[in-house]
Parts: structure tokens; sequence; C-alpha cells
């Protein structure tokens, strides 16, 4: 076939593609899989065709040079007409982005060609500082973009040791809790940490002081940011190292660049470099250990100050976690005996112990002193942590649970365990020093009961691990065939890709999950078929079915692509065929693992997609896939009914008759299947009890109005219940769409609650607003926006109701300004006095209202009988 033509025909699928990609869709069966959707309108798809196709031709490039656009058919097939395979419908919304973004990587790899400047990246001198200053400023725009979240988990267990070493000099934290000290960046009650008091009945946290005492220099320049700068400093430093081992132990600057960039930008490393736990600190020191061991490797000289400092290193770490001490004395052993090998054993045997012995001996005798123990698992008294039995859970989960998994957050590792086998053919002894340690840590820390890491990003506990990892991944890139290399390659984009909705979507809100087996970023990517339930999953899961997800998963993969590295290696357009194989391991691995259509499609969140895109639809024609038809887009899809959603964990609460996530802010009608209506219904919005609308069943007339509901805007969650006989009465409750679209003013965010109080109904956007049955609490020293809405009947002619709010100061002065659009009023009031303020009239739809506080307290803090630690503002309520 002529070579143009095929340029002209990877051009042509590629503008479709794009057509094809700007257009919306919901699934709206589970088994026949039918599809409604609007497509762009066809002039775009002619100026996408013209763009492609000109560039080609202008630029006469060849079909060598474009088979990377062959991968965006997978962006087509969600939209193939007839019945499909649930598989198909992967390829939408954010894994179409996903397609693109991998066939822009695999276009640039074969048009674009390393300039003079590109040498400089070669330069073991500027390398490791380049590629450390481009981690610096990533780990600080990734704290700077997670702060509402941070810090998290149990960082503020960190700090506070750190504020009693600075501001007692000890390590008894029960005063530093009494006082409130993590109020500086911790905003709710934080209790004790500790299992076991100490003999002098003082209680000391069960979290080990290093990482601590670490960051207390900056921590008392910066308080909480500044502990966030060192330790990102402390990892950048870490991953600038790491370059130098990779280099000096390939020679490849670009295998050097490759491996310290899986340790420092996927999703273990990176979350991990500028949080305040012990595991990045771990890790710069095993970078530490790694530098020294590789250097005996390599056959290069090591001075005394040279092996004190390694030595120090791996004294620091059981300082850090106790879990810690198997590397230490791994990484001890492994360096005693390379320095068994030199002429001057003593001296440098010697250099390398000084610091350990000294370290160790104060280690054993810190848990003596405290705990009247040597025993470094005194801390948890009589708790059992540990046990043989935890292994069989943690192993297949450390390394395969989608959500805390090291392998499926950051599938790069994968590859860099098989790279032990290319590191076993020029550094036997090094890969299996290595390749030992690894195992006996990762078993020592499968034994222990909390494996996943409590609440932190993934892999929390094999963090300190993966620079070991690093070496076999760089040497397999430096040996490796180009199948080799492109499959490490597109390994790595997509641990780097995963990290990036992570950090940016709802500032950080999908980098940690709870233990429901329901990773955050696979629901969020796709809305229309259920890739959680397709991932395996050991808090879901029993252990028996999370093994046979693993197997499906791994068989799958090493056959589909052992085949496409055989195709590669003879036919070239490899990073082509290693993403088409990744592509085709997700299709069947997901196919395999769904028990059922049942299981893979969800409509009813596919409908609420489409929804949430409606507003900024493309505007040309409707679409439909069974039968297939082209036609008039209408104002609102016809035929969406939108129930309850079988994703994420069960409910609980067996009233809900419909629990929807994440429904765009417009009016839904209530459908409801009864033949005999009776009882009442609740509902209720995002994560409250409160209720928000009240509908009654009884003896409905024939001529009665349709029950609507209205939103302002997306909420995080819609809750119908019902009473007793509702729930008897009703077979299935579902919403019709009437509008789609916020209300005026309304802010373009999520509403985490509603209540309603009185005539007024708010939805509140932000956690700054303690909402209670009556009304209520601002957030102390901070910034609530609601919308307000009103359900009184208004005269004709009326353009908004008529409200007044009743501000309420607690037992301190507090200032609160009011604003909404143009309208402004501040209440200043002493301490315990009240203000009426009458909201302004003539805002259509409601008011966007804005509470700003300019002070707070603590009720536990004024009120000795009073347990509550929250900060409140003021008290506000609706004037009757």
């Amino acid at each position: 076939m002529n070579a143009r033509l095929v340029s002209i025909a990877l051009a042509t699928l590629a503008a479709v593609a794009a057509w094809l990609t700007l257009g919306i869709q919901a699934v709206l069966d589970d088994g026949t899989r039918a599809r409604l959707g609007v497509l762009p309108e066809w002039w775009l798809l002619g100026a996408l065709w013209a763009a492609f196709a000109g560039v080609v031709w202008w630029r006469r490039l060849a079909p060598s040079r474009l088979w990377p656009l062959a991968l965006t058919a997978l962006v087509c097939l969600p939209w193939l007409p007839g019945p499909i395979p649930a598989a198909f419908l992967i390829w939408y919304d954010g894994l179409a982005t996903a397609v693109w973004l991998f066939a822009a990587i695999g276009l640039l790899i074969l048009i674009v060609r390393p300039g003079p400047s590109a040498r400089l990246l070669a330069d073991p001198r500027r390398a490791p500082l380049a590629l450390g200053a481009i981690a610096l400023l990533l780990f600080l725009a990734g704290a700077w973009t997670m702060r509402s979240r941070l810090p998290g988990g149990d960082e503020p267990h960190y700090l506070i040791i750190t504020q009693s070493l600075l501001s007692d000099g000890d390590l008894q934290i029960e005063n530093n809790h009494a006082r409130g000290d993590y109020f500086r960046y911790h905003v709710d009650e934080l209790r004790p940490d500790y299992l076991e008091r100490g003999v002098n009945g003082a209680i000391y946290s069960i979290h080990a002081p290093g990482v601590s005492a670490l960051v207390a220099p900056a921590f008392a320049i910066a308080g909480w940011p500044g502990a966030a700068v060192f330790m990102s400093l402390l990892a950048a430093v870490a991953v600038a190292l790491l370059w130098r081992v990779t280099w000096r132990l390939t020679g490849d600057a670009s295998a050097a660049w490759l491996a310290a960039s899986a340790f420092a930008f996927t999703g273990p490393g990176y979350f991990h470099a500028f949080t305040i736990f012990p595991d990045g600190a771990g890790a710069a020191a095993i970078a530490v250990a790694l530098w020294g061991t590789v250097r005996l490797e390599c056959g290069g000289r090591i001075s005394a100050r040279q092996l004190v400092a390694v030595g120090s290193a791996l004294a620091m770490l059981p300082w850090f976690h106790t879990r810690f001490a198997v590397l230490a004395a791994g990484f001890g052993l492994i360096l005693l005996l390379r320095l068994w090998r030199l002429e001057d054993r003593v001296r440098a045997m010697a250099a390398f112990l000084v610091v350990p012995i000294v370290s160790a001996a104060a280690w054993f005798g810190f848990f003596w002193v405290i705990w009247g123990t040597p025993n470094p698992a005194a801390p948890y008294g009589q708790a059992t942590q540990s046990a043989w039995s935890h292994l069989k859970p943690a192993l297949p989960g450390l390394l395969f649970d989608q959500q805390f998994g090291l392998i499926a957050n950051a599938p790069v590792y994968a590859i860099a365990f098989l790279g032990f086998v290319s590191l076993s053919r020029r550094h036997r002894r090094l890969a299996v020093e290595l390749a030992v340690l690894c195992a006996v840590y990762t078993v020592a820390v499968g034994t222990y009961r909390m494996w996943w890491g409590g609440y932190s990003a993934p892999a929390r506990f094999l963090v300190a691990m993966l620079p070991v990892l690093t070496l076999p991944l760089a040497v397999l890139w430096s040996r490796g065939r180009p199948a080799t290399r492109a499959l490490t390659l597109v390994l790595l984009a997509i641990s780097i890709v995963l990290i990036v909705p992570r950090v940016i979507v709802d500032g950080g809100g999908l980098a940690y999950n709870e233990r429901d087996g329901y990773d955050l970023l696979l629901d969020w990517v796709n809305r229309s078929v259920n890739l959680p339930l397709a991932w395996p999953s050991l808090h879901r899961d029993v252990v028996a079915d999370a093994w046979r997800d693993i197997i499906a998963w791994s068989v799958t993969g090493t056959v589909v692509v052992a085949g496409a590295m055989w195709i590669a290696n003879r036919a070239g357009q490899a990073w082509t065929w290693m993403c088409g194989a990744v592509a085709l391991t997700i299709m069947i691995a997901s196919s395999v693992v769904w028990k059922g259509p049942d299981e893979a499609v969800t409509p009813n969140t596919s409908s609420l997609s489409l929804l949430d895109a409606w507003p900024g639809r493309p505007a040309g024609p409707g679409w439909q896939s069974s039968p297939f038809r082209l036609a008039e887009a209408q104002p609102v899809p016809e035929g969406l009914l939108i129930g309850s959603t079988r994703r994420g964990p069960r409910l609980s609460r067996n009233s809900a008759l419909l629990n929807a996530p994440l429904v765009p802010g417009g009016q839904y009608e209530l459908v409801v299947d009864s033949a005999r209506p009776e009882g009442q219904l609740t509902v209720t919005v995002g994560r409250t009890t409160q209720v928000l609308d009240e509908m009654q069943l009884d003896d409905r007339p024939a001529d009665a109005g349709i029950d609507v509901i209205e939103l302002p805007a997306k909420v995080h969650s819609l809750m119908i219940q019902g009473d007793d006989r509702a729930r008897r009465a009703v077979k299935t409750l579902m919403l019709r769409p009437r509008t789609v679209g916020n209300a005026p003013g309304a802010k373009a965010s999520i509403v985490l609650r509603a209540s309603r109080y009185g005539p007024l109904r708010m939805f509140f956007f932000d956690d700054n607003a303690f909402v209670e049955p009556p009304g209520f609490w601002t957030r102390g020293n901070s910034t609530a926006d609601i919308f307000i809405d009103t359900l009184r009947p208004e005269p004709a002619g009326s353009e908004t109701g008529h409200a007044t709010l009743r501000l309420r100061a607690g037992p301190v002065a507090s200032s609160v300004e009011l604003s909404s659009g143009d309208w402004r009023e501040t209440a200043t009031l002493e301490a315990g006095a009240e203000k009426e303020i009458s909201l302004p009239e003539g805002r259509p739809g409601g008011w966007a209202l804005r509470l700003e506080t300019r002070a707070g307290f603590r009720p536990a803090q004024h009120d000795p009988g009073n347990k509550d630690m929250r900060n409140l503002g003021v008290w506000v309520e609706v004037v009757p």
C-alpha cells in the first residue's frame, strides 16, 4: 500500500477519534449496553480531518513516524453502534484522555530529535542537580496543592512529638495534647496515640521520635510548612543521590534518569516525599547505604569519613521506625561482609560501626528507660501487632491491592522486580544481596497487622525499600532490547500519570483511601464501567477471590505483553505495541474478573456523568446506539432514569430507597413504582443526617403534581429514605431530569451537606460550618460558602423570598462578615451577644452567601464539663 495513503489513513483515524472524544454519552442498560449521547457538529469533524491530514501531507510524514496514532482507535470503541463488550467502554471519559496522552508521547519519541542541550542531561555532575531541583519543585507543588488535607493520618502525631521536644525538652506528650499545641496544624481534637504508659506513668507516643527530631529545627522556624519543605528537600537530595548511584552502576545517564524518576515521581515515593512520615526519611537513609554498597561493588575507594556517613545513615533508621531495624541490620551485614575483603578492613569496619554501635545501645536503652524493657515492642503493651497469619492477606496486598499495593499504584515496579535477573548477570552478588533484603523486609512488614500503613498514600510500608529497586530497573533499561525499554517507559509513564489526578482533583481528594476496597481514582476516572470491581482488593474480597483476580491480571499481562514484545523486536514500533499490549491486558483482565454485565456496567453513574457534562455539551446531533440513530439533541436527554448506584461499599442503612453519588444541579422528577404509594420519604444531601425535604405518599389524588427535587449545584450524594410503610409499598424509586445546571450565583463546586431551616434550604460547600438541627456553627477563623434558597411561596410578581439570620457569639467576642455578590455586612459581637441580619432582596433563585469568621473558641476550653474541641465561630439560625 502506498505509504502516503497509510499516513492519511492514520490521520483520518486520529481526526475521527478526536471528534468522538469531544462527544458525551451515557450507558442506559447494563445488559444490552445501549447508549445515548451527543456528538460534536459535523463541520468540526471536517476541520479536524483537514488539520491532521494537512500536517501529514505538508510535512510528508512517513507511516513509521505516525503509528502511535493507531492507539486512538481505542477511543472509538465506546462509540461503536449496537451491543458492545463492557471492556470497550473503558476508553471513555478520563481514559480517553490518557489514550491521547500516550499517543502524543509516542509521536514525540519518533518525531523529536535530541538537541545539543540534551548532553547536559548526561553530565554526571550537573544531571543529579537538575533532577534534584525538578524533584524539589514538584514535591513542593504537591504539598501546596494538598495543603488543605495535610498534615493527615499519623503526621500530627509525629509533629506533636516535635512540639514536645521543642517546648518541654522531653517526649512526654500528654501536656502538649492537653494544651492543644496541635491546633497550629490540626483543626479538630487529637488524642494521644499510645497503648502503654511509661514506667513513670507518663504518656509517650507509640510513634518513634526520629523523624520528629529530624524536622524539629524546620518546625521551629516555620511550623508545619517548614517541616514539609525540609522533608521535600531531604527527598530531593535522595533522588539526586540515586541518580549518581544508578549511573555509577550502569554508566548510562538515561538509565539513571529513568530509575531515579521511578522513585521520585510515582505515587509511593512522591506522596511520602513531602509528608511527615518516617518512610521518606527512611528512603533517604537507604539511598546513602546504596551509595556505599555500589561504590564498593564497582571497586571504588571509600574513605573513613564516608564510611562514618553511611554508618550514621543506617544508625538513624531504627529511630525513624522499628521496622526499619530490618533494613539497617541487612545493609549493615552486606557492607560489613564487603568491607571484610578490603586490605584495611579493621580501619574500615571500625569507621563504619562506630556510630551504629553507639546508636544501637541508645536505642535499646531508650525502651529500657521509658518502658522498663529493651524490647522495641514495649510501646505496644499487650496489643498483638505482628503475627505470621497476617502474611496471608498482606503479601498480595502489599503488591497488588488496588488502594494500597505497590504494583497496582506504580506498575513500573513490576518490571523492576524482573530486573533482578538482568542485575544478576553482571552483578550476581549484589543482586542476591538486594533480593534477599527486599524479601526479608517485605515479609517482616507483612506480619504487621496494619500492612496497608493506615491513613496514608499507597505502599507506605514499602517506600523505604524502593531505592533498592532502582538498581535492577536501571540495569534492565541499560541492557534491554527496544521492546523491553519501551515497556519500561510505558509502565513508568503510567505510574507518573496515576499521581496527577490524585494531586490536582479536589485538592488531593483522591490520594488517600479508606479501607473499603474501592480505589477513589479508579472510581473517578470512568463512571460508565465499574473499574474498582475489576482490580484486585484485599479489603473488599476474601483472600482466595483476591488471588483469583491477581492471577487473572498476571497471566493475561504476561501472555499479551510477551507476544507484543516478540512482535515489536522484529517489526519495530515498540512504543505503540507496548501501549497496545497494556490496553489489551486491561480489557481482557477486566472482562475476566467482572462476573457479568451487571457488575461491569453502571448505567446510573454513567447517566449522572452525562448530566454533569450536559451544560457544556457539544452542539451537534444526538446519538443512540441501539438501534443506531442520529437525531437532534433534546434539551435534556430523553429516557434517562437514575436509580441507586451499585458502585462502592454496600449501604449500611437498609431504609435507603435511592442513593446516588455526585448528582448535578438541576430539577429532578421523583418516579415512584408502587401499586399503592403510602408512607413518608425524606431527602438528605451529602455527609449528614439532616433532612432537606419531606414527601408524603399517602392518599395522593390521581391529578396530584409530580414531586420535584431541586438542587442548586452538584451534590456529594443524594439519599432518599422511607419509613416502614414506604419501604413496603415502593418497589423502585428513580429520578428523571427536568433541567440541568446550577442555580444563578451558586458556586461551581460540590455541596458537601445540606439542611432545611424553616422556609430556607441551606447547601454547604465546605467543612467550615457545623450543621446541627436548629442551625449551624461557623468554624472559627475561616470562610464558609453557602447557597440558600427558600421554600416559602412568594406573592405573584416577587423575585425572591425574604430571610433574616440571627447570629450569636460564643463565650468570646467575634466578628463575621457576610457577603452575597456586591452586598456586604459585618457583625461585630461581644461574648454572648446576638444580632439579626436580613439578607438582600432581589436575588432570583436564592443567595450565594459567604461568611468570614475572624475569631474562634473551643467549648472544652471554656467549660470544664464540655468535651467539644471543635474550633467554633458564631452560631447562625433562621429567624422564624
